[in-house]
């Protein structure tokens, strides 16, 4: 069973609920965030970040 992360789109501002097994994360320091390197945003391209684990 996989854990279920929330993410933000940093363009358009949408919320996408992704499966951890299926995302790899790149730390980016200057933004104290993690953000979602092999997923773009499926409404408009842009890079993900993630902000937690998704709740139920």
């Amino acid at each position: 069973m996989s854990e279920e992360m929330e993410c933000l789109c940093m363009g358009c501002g949408i919320y996408h609920i992704l499966r951890m097994s299926e995302i790899s994360l790149e730390y980016l320091e200057d933004f104290d965030r993690k953000r979602v390197k092999d997923f773009l945003c499926p409404e408009c391209g842009c890079e993900l970040i993630l902000i937690g684990k998704a709740e139920k």
